[in-house]
């Protein structure tokens, strides 16, 4: 059972402390020069509950060892993707979302390196079809430098930016969309999807 293997601090997303000989098999695993010293970290996702994931980063070290191990609470993968991609910069995308959940196919992810001995989130992307409009609605956000993409593909693309910036994945909200994505996709109404696109 995943409980034997973890404890969990209190609220939503409070991130856990780890016993790996009590964990069971993962959904996903992969290797990744996560913090570039040329060793590979593996970093695997596991099934926890109804609403959230488990995510675990085992740090290499040159003696074969491990230096340190993290675990971090995530939002659940219901979505047609894998929750963990590793990007060719040596950066972990970690993916959630629902596919098909009534009108909207969401998808959600956010990309992490290490830095300083830490994990952090550097960056954002959330997609949604509406499949009542046939409508893509995309927001992508830098939270290295704040540069932010919004777009409703085949009628707009927005180019903004936002005083949001990269924070340790032990930090992660329980809602991780950032507030200038939530303040754009309210622009994406009926109103907006009817004039715009057919049903």
């Amino acid at each position: 059972m995943l409980a034997a293997g973890i404890f969990l601090a209190t609220g939503a997303l409070a991130q856990p402390s780890i016993d790996y000989d009590a964990m069971p098999t993962p959904k996903q695993t992969l290797d990744i020069d996560l913090d570039g010293d040329g060793l590979l970290e593996t970093a695997s996702a596991y099934a926890l509950n109804d609403h959230f994931d488990v995510l675990t980063i085992r740090f290499a070290v040159d003696n074969g060892d491990w230096d340190f191990n993290s675990a971090f609470i995530v939002p659940i993968n219901l979505s047609d993707f894998d929750s963990l991609e590793a990007l060719p910069n040596g950066n972990l995308r970690i993916n959630w979302g629902c596919f098909a959940c009534g009108r909207y196919h969401i998808k959600s992810s956010i990309v992490v390196d290490s830095r300083d001995g830490q994990v952090q989130v550097i960056g954002f992307e959330n997609s949604y079809a509406d499949r009542i409009y046939a409508a893509v609605i995309t927001c992508s956000v830098n939270l290295l430098n704040g540069d932010t993409i919004v777009e409703a593909v085949d009628v707009e693309t927005l180019n903004l930016s936002t005083h949001e910036r990269s924070y340790p994945l032990s930090a992660l909200p329980e809602d991780p969309l950032p507030q200038v994505c939530t303040k754009a996709h309210a622009r994406y109404d009926d109103d907006f999807m009817s004039q715009h696109y057919q049903q």
